[in-house]
C-alpha cells in the first residue's frame, strides 16, 4: 500500500515536522566575527564582583582578555556583559567553545558584539592597525 503523503496517516504514527534550529541550540553567528563577545542569560542575582571575576577565569582560558563591561546600575542591562579579546581568534574559539555553557545556573547565550568595543577602536587609530593592541591598556 503506497501512502499519500498530503493525506495523515491513520495507522497512529504522527507525520514528521521539520525541525527548525533553535536560537539555543546554534551558534549565533548572524554578526562578522568581532573582538568583542556580547554575553546574556548572566545570573544578576550574584555579586558584580564575583560574577565579574568568573568571567574573566573563564574566557580567559580561551585567550588575553583585555576588559570586561558589566552595568547592572542600569537595569536593562542586568544579566549582560561584553568580553573584550586581544584578538578575534580568541574570541570565536571562546564563543564557540562556551555557548550555551551552565554558568551559576544559568547557560549562557553568546554572540559577536555589534560594534566594536571603545578601547579596541582608540587603540587601532593610536596604532594605525586593525589587530594592533597596547601590552597594557589603562582602566577607562
Amino acid at each position: 500500500m503506497v501512502k499519500n503523503p498530503k493525506r495523515p496517516s491513520t495507522d497512529g504514527a504522527q507525520p514528521e515536522k521539520s525541525k527548525k534550529p533553535k536560537k539555543n541550540d546554534s551558534i549565533y553567528e548572524s554578526q562578522p566575527p568581532s573582538q568583542t563577545l556580547y554575553v546574556k542569560n548572566i545570573n544578576d542575582k550574584i555579586n558584580i564582583h564575583t560574577v565579574k571575576h568568573s568571567l574573566y577565569l573563564l574566557f580567559s582560558t580561551y585567550g588575553d582578555v583585555v576588559d570586561i563591561v558589566l552595568n547592572y546600575k542600569v537595569h536593562s542591562m542586568r544579566g549582560q556583559a561584553h568580553i573584550i579579546f586581544g584578538n578575534i581568534q580568541s574570541s570565536i574559539i571562546a564563543m564557540r567553545s562556551l555557548q550555551n555553557f551552565k554558568f551559576f545556573e544559568k547557560e549562557l547565550q553568546i554572540q559577536y558584539s555589534k560594534s566594536p568595543s571603545k578601547i579596541i577602536t582608540s587603540t587601532d587609530e593610536a596604532h594605525g592597525s586593525e589587530d594592533a593592541l597596547p601590552l597594557a591598556v589603562e582602566a577607562v
